[in-house]
C-alpha cells in the first residue's frame, strides 16, 4: 500500500473518530443546538470545521493532538457525569434515611456537587 493511501486512511479514520466524539459531547437535540453545545465546550474549531467533522466531511484534517484532546474532553465529561450521579445517589439515600438528621451531610454534598459543576464549567475559584 502506498504511503498516500495509508495517510489518507489515517485521516479518514481520525475524522470518523472525531465525529463520534463530537456526537458524544452532544448526543441529543436538534443538530444546530448540538453543534452550539459542542462549540461551547470545544471552541477550538470554527463553526464550519465543527459541522463538517460532525458530519464526517473529509475536507478537514484532524491532528493527532486534536484527537487526543477530544478524547480527554469526552472522558472528563463522562467522569463528571458519573461523579454527579454518585453524589445525587448519596444525597437521595441520606434524604430517605432521615433528611433532618443528615442535613449537614446533605448540605455538604450539595456544595460538592456545585463545586464539581463549576470546575467542569471552568469557573474554578
Amino acid at each position: 500500500m502506498s504511503s498516500y493511501k495509508v495517510s489518507e486512511s489515517r485521516r479518514v479514520s481520525a475524522i470518523a473518530e472525531a465525529s463520534e466524539l463530537l456526537h458524544e459531547l452532544a448526543p441529543t437535540g436538534r443538530v444546530k443546538d448540538r453543534l452550539r453545545n459542542i462549540m461551547t465546550v470545544w471552541p477550538r474549531w470554527s463553526w464550519t470545521k465543527t459541522r463538517d467533522v460532525y458530519y464526517r466531511d473529509a475536507r478537514y484534517a484532524v491532528s493527532d493532538e486534536e484527537l487526543a484532546d477530544l478524547r480527554l474532553l469526552v472522558a472528563a465529561r463522562k467522569e463528571h457525569r458519573g461523579l454527579i450521579e454518585r453524589i445525587e445517589r448519596l444525597e437521595a439515600a441520606l434524604r430517605i434515611q432521615d433528611a433532618d438528621f443528615h442535613s449537614a451531610q446533605i448540605g455538604a454534598l450539595e456544595q460538592a456537587r456545585g463545586a464539581v459543576d463549576r470546575a467542569m464549567a471552568g469557573d474554578v475559584e
